[in-house]
Parts: structure tokens; C-alpha cells; sequence
């Protein structure tokens, strides 16, 4: 019990022996010791910055510089609606791209260096100047034409500071360490990224287009204020999360380089050589690498070659584990792969050879094994091949069979049959994307139905 705690226990003891009459009765105090009060609110505690959002439509941004940072900070400027004139004598590729293809309000680009008159009717000024004379000098022009500054990586110079961003817009968040750690930033960021599903933009959006509306109907307060919980527990519980690949790169840092280097079967792809050589040159650029794959990469995604070539360059390779299309299209069936009465042993194998045919390394006596469940992937092509040779060594053509194309995603279908008809209805319905198969006892249940089946993507 603390000093206090103590102090008041022994004032009430000793109020309670002066509240005993003579006789001994209980009776009424002459004063109450203390009254009921209201407890003080909490006072804000010291604040690095004051988050402030600036509603910048239609108003008109001056950004000088042609880097690579600038045209970052005018595709950010455009986004939030800003009109955005920039000054460089000499624009980068990156900055000429986007200012031709403006996210939301124009870019200009003057083909030349800054004057202060070029402040005049600006909400707000930016740029990426190298020289510190020169930047210190725009913060001063803008200054004294009362607009607000920010010099990229100058924080001495700067009046406001951009943070990172979470952007479900109109939902938008923004984080700030005052430039203390903005490695650490971008980590709450990236938290921040995978905790909040991106259908909230959706739910953000209608509620801005509801509120008039709502507004005009009259309701009493308390009215309102039920509707609008009402909406924002339908927003929490059934937000539209759905998984798309477009979705999973924004995860990315927003200057991040985005290079697509996918493979599509027995279609135009980039050879494996230049992937390797391509991720050894930015490494060697100073660059932070992410090879991002669907699946698992160590499972058929030549992940073992890729992490060989940077070893032999030098440089080092951490894996992020992923989950292998057999075990996520197993989950999406409600199956388990392995049985300790109907599978022994589960073994994943390659539906083709590098020259693009069955391949010659297959234990077929394994295949055909009962108490075996196999997972055949990219056999597309190959299907008809491979269980022909499985019958030949002696599988029985009723063991249940299930291909299921374009696993866990949203157009995910479901192909059900035997080892003897499986091949015969893939070809049928020819899915456009990746297939893999899935043969043995434990796929029973799975296999019993008989048309192609799309599952809702989860979410």
C-alpha cells in the first residue's frame, strides 16, 4: 500500500472512531472528508511533429529537382490532387515517365533552374537539391513568400516532414519518427500494411459518399451515432481482403523498383540466366534486392540456382518461407496429404523435364504405391504422359485423382476424377492458369464429386 494509500486509511479510521456517539451507536459525520469530483482529463504529452494532412486539390505545388527523389516526392504531390510545377535543367527518365502519366493533377516540367517569383501562388514548395547553398537558399525564397518548405534530406531546412504512408485512400496514415529512424518507420509501415485490409479504402470511400445523405435525413444524435457503429463493425468484420498480386507488391516501399521477371508456361519468359544476372547487378548497384515468388520458393521455384549465383558473386541471401501451392490447395480442400492408415509417405514431383516432356526421373513404382499420396506440379502438358506410365506400373486407375488450377487464388477451380480420367478432364476445360495434381487414398473425399468446382477465394 503506498504513503498516500496509507495516510487515507489512517484519516478514515480515525473519522471512524469520531463518528461512534458515547454510547457506542453509529452516527452520521458532522462534514463529509472528501467530494466526488470528476477525474482530469490526460494532457497531451510532447509532440516531434504535429501530424497535419493537407488538402491540396486543385492548388499548386513548386517542386524544384530532376532526381530520382524528386520525381518520387512530385508523383506523391500529384496523387494528393496537387498541380505540380517542377524545375530542372536536366529531368531524369524516371520523373519525364511520370509526369506523362500524372497519378491524379498535372506535372509540368520547366526545363530550367528555379527564380522566387516561381513561388507565387504555391501551397506548398519542395525539393531535391544536392548543393547546400543552393538548398538553403530555396528554403529561404520560400519562407519569405510564406510557403511552407521541405528539402529532401535536409531536415534543418524543412518546415514539415513527409512520413511514411498507409494508403487506403480516403483512409490515408501517416508515420513519423521526426527523421530519428526511418528504417524503423517503414517497418511500423510495412505492420501496418498486412493489420489493415485494403478493402477499408472501399468502406473509407462510401462512408465520405454516405455521410450527406445521412445528414439530410434528420436523425437525433444518438441516431447517427448508432448508424455510423453499425457501419464501422460491418466495415471491421467484413472487409473485402481478397489476395491479388498487384495488392501483395504495394506491400513494397513506394520508391521501390518494380521489374517483372515471371515465368508463364511454354510462353515468353525471361531465361533464368538473366534473372540471375540481373538480381547480382542491382545487389552489386548498392541496391536491397526481393526476389518475390508465388508459392514457396524452394519448392520447383528454382530458388537453389538463383541463391547459388548470388553466393558465387559474393552476395548474401536470407529466404522468406512461403507456402508450396500443394499444401495451400490441400487446406483449401479441407485435406490432409498424409494418413497413418492411407499414406505412408507424400512426395512432391515436376510435371516436366527441362525439355519441356515428362520427367525421366520419376520413381514410378513410388507413384503407384497405395499408401502414397503424390503431388504432381506444372503437368499441364503432361498429364496424359504421366499417368499413362503410372497404370503401366501398375497404379490402380480408381485412385482418386484432384487437379486444382490457380490454387488459393480467387479464381481457383477445382478438377475432381481418378488417375484414369483425370488428364482426359483437364484437357476439357484447358484453365488458363497454373495446375498441379494430387494423387492417393487420402484425396478420396475430395475426389467423390464430379464437375469442375470454383471455390471463393477466401476473405
Amino acid at each position: 500500500m503506498a504513503a498516500g494509500e496509507e495516510e487515507r486509511e489512517g484519516s478514515h479510521h480515525e473519522q471512524h472512531r469520531r463518528d461512534h456517539a458515547p454510547g457506542g451507536d453509529l452516527g452520521p459525520p458532522d462534514t463529509m472528508t472528501r467530494s466526488p469530483h470528476e477525474a482530469p482529463t490526460p494532457r497531451m504529452e510532447a509532440l516531434a511533429r504535429l501530424p497535419i494532412f493537407l488538402a491540396l486539390e486543385a492548388k499548386r505545388a513548386v517542386l524544384v529537382g530532376g532526381s530520382a527523389a524528386a520525381a518520387w516526392k512530385a508523383e506523391l504531390l500529384s496523387a494528393a490532387g496537387a498541380r505540380v510545377d517542377v524545375y530542372a535543367q536536366d529531368p531524369c527518365e524516371e520523373l519525364l515517365a511520370i509526369a506523362a502519366e500524372a497519378p491524379r493533377d498535372s506535372i509540368a516540367i520547366h526545363a530550367r533552374g528555379f527564380e522566387p517569383p516561381d513561388l507565387a501562388g504555391a501551397a506548398i514548395a519542395v525539393a531535391a537539391i544536392e548543393d547546400e547553398a543552393q538548398a538553403a537558399a530555396f528554403a529561404a525564397a520560400a519562407r519569405n513568400a510564406g510557403v511552407p518548405v521541405n528539402v529532401v534530406d535536409k531536415p534543418a531546412l524543412c518546415d514539415f516532414a513527409f512520413g511514411a504512408i498507409v494508403n487506403r485512400s480516403p483512409l490515408v496514415i501517416g508515420i513519423s519518427t521526426d527523421g530519428a529512424a526511418p528504417v524503423f518507420g517503414q517497418a511500423i509501415r510495412a505492420k501496418l500494411e498486412a493489420l489493415i485490409p485494403r478493402g477499408f479504402s472501399r468502406w473509407a470511400e462510401a462512408a465520405r459518399t454516405w455521410r450527406p445523405r445521412i445528414q439530410s435525413l434528420g436523425l437525433s444524435f444518438r441516431a447517427r451515432r448508432e448508424l455510423w457503429e453499425r457501419f464501422t463493425q460491418a466495415a471491421l468484420t467484413r472487409p473485402n481482403d481478397v489476395p491479388d498480386p498487384s495488392e501483395i507488391l504495394d506491400f513494397a516501399r513506394r520508391e521501390a523498383k518494380k521489374m517483372l521477371v515471371g515465368k508463364t508456361g511454354y510462353g515468353p519468359s525471361c531465361r533464368q540466366e538473366e534473372i540471375n544476372q540481373l538480381m547480382i547487378f542491382l545487389a552489386r548497384a548498392g541496391r536491397r534486392v526481393v526476389r518475390l515468388k508465388s508459392g514457396d520458393p524452394m519448392v520447383f521455384g528454382r530458388a537453389g540456382e538463383e541463391i547459388a549465383a548470388c553466393r558465387a558473386a559474393g552476395i548474401p541471401v536470407e529466404v522468406v518461407p512461403g507456402i508450396t501451392a500443394a499444401q495451400g490447395a490441400a487446406s483449401r480442400l479441407a485435406v490432409s496429404l498424409t494418413h497413418r492408415r492411407h499414406s505412408r509417405r507424400l512426395q512432391y514431383v515436376t510435371g516436366h523435364h527441362a525439355d519441356g516432356g515428362p520427367s525421366p526421373q520419376i520413381d514410378w513404382a513410388s507413384v503407384a504405391d497405395p499408401l502414397t499420396t503424390t503431388v504432381i506440379y506444372m503437368p499441364k502438358r503432361t498429364l496424359a504422359a504421366i499417368t499413362a506410365s503410372a497404370l503401366q506400373h501398375g497404379i490402380d486407375p480408381a485412385t482418386p485423382a484432384v487437379a486444382v488450377a490457380e490454387a488459393t487464388r480467387a479464381g481457383e477451380i477445382v478438377l475432381r476424377g481418378s488417375v484414369a480420367d483425370i488428364a482426359a478432364r483437364l484437357e476439357a476445360i484447358s484453365p488458363a492458369g497454373p495446375v498441379l495434381v494430387m494423387i492417393g487414398r487420402v484425396l478420396a473425399t475430395a475426389a467423390s464429386g464430379e464437375e469442375p468446382v470454383a471455390i471463393p477465394a477466401a476473405g
